[in-house]
């Protein structure tokens, strides 16, 4: 469930650059600390692959936010019209990467993520084809958990509890654990819809949101191909829909 202090940024990425371009210094605060949480794990899984280990590269991942991304304002020069915030990104990665003079600095505010996150990105490292391939794949990962953080947030909030933990249950749950889907016949008394069409359809409103939702961040990708990366995303997470 969101806090109310998050509820401001539950929108899309560019959002939280207009928040850093807003001249407000605590909205600014918050939306650069965002940005970096979801971009992180495609970074850190970028060095993992291309040669460093696991512990160098959380020092690169977090001297290339400080040094670059922050210090250069990466993330405010953006253009949302052109859709290219990834590729500014991976560009500016690559070219820090190659300058490793500077991968000692470390910014001391900073926390690195949970370390069962950092070993599940290094294992998805080690089975890539290429550093971009893992850079896309974290990319699109970080994608996935934002937009289940946004739908998750959205029908709690407005008296819909039971649509998304049914969704969960259907869908999500599954794909994580590697299991079949679980009947609507089966799930429908469990939280409360009177039949497995009613279930069903309630299923269909939470994936229509997601979908949304996903539209919406991965537009930071691909501005022109934003509908059909969000397909395929969604198709990955409800596989059988």
């Amino acid at each position: 469930m969101e806090t109310k202090g998050h509820q401001a940024f539950e929108t899309t990425r560019w959002s939280l650059i207009d928040a850093l371009r807003s001249g407000d210094a605590d909205r600014a605060r918050e939306a650069g600390n965002r940005l970096i949480t979801l971009y992180w794990p495609a970074v850190y899984g970028y060095l993992v692959r291309s040669g460093l280990d696991a512990e160098r590269a959380g020092e690169v991942t977090q001297a290339f936010f400080a040094d670059v991304v922050i210090a250069r304002r990466l993330f405010e020069i953006a253009d949302q019209e052109t859709g290219r915030l990834r590729s500014l990104l991976l560009t500016a990665l690559r070219r820090y990467r190659i300058d490793l003079a500077r991968r000692g600095k470390t910014h001391p505010d900073w926390d690195r993520p949970d370390p069962s996150l950092m070993r599940e990105v290094a294992d998805r490292a080690g089975r890539a084809d290429s550093p971009e391939a893992v850079f896309d794949r974290e990319w699109a990962i970080a994608a996935l958990d934002e937009a289940r953080r946004q739908c998750e947030a959205h029908f709690c909030s407005n008296g819909r509890r039971a649509h998304w933990a049914l969704f969960e249950a259907r869908h999500i749950t599954p794909v994580a654990s590697g299991t079949s889907p679980t009947a609507f016949e089966l799930l429908a008394p469990v939280y409360g819809f009177d039949s497995a069409a009613a279930a069903a359809a309630a299923v269909q409103v939470v994936r229509r949101r997601f979908r949304s939702i996903l539209v919406s961040l991965m537009s930071d990708q691909n501005a022109n191909n934003a509908e059909e990366e969000a397909g395929r995303l969604l198709g990955v997470l409800t596989s059988c829909v």
